[in-house]
């Protein structure tokens, strides 16, 4: 469904457009460098996940929030706050 690979964006925008959804609608999950940077390059807000990477390896990725885990308790309220 996609002809490039990330970083470039093409996945997101076009995942994105499959749902109807405009990419500031959209919020990006990723624990690889080139992914952040693909969700960032797509304008959509991007979650890093220190799961391959530590926080202080990602820390200046660009990522809107760094979790270690999906349940991690700064992600709802994070969440919440990008809905107002």
């Amino acid at each position: 469904m996609i002809s490039r690979g990330k970083p470039d964006p093409e996945i997101y925008l076009t995942a994105a457009s499959r749902m109807g959804a405009e990419p500031g609608q959209c919020v990006v999950f990723e624990d690889a460098f080139s992914g952040i940077e693909a969700g960032l390059r797509a304008n959509m807000r991007v979650v890093a996940l220190a799961t391959t990477h530590t926080r202080a390896e990602l820390a200046n990725a660009g990522a809107n929030l760094i979790i270690d885990h999906f349940a991690d308790p700064a992600l709802l309220p994070w969440l919440g706050q990008q809905t107002h």
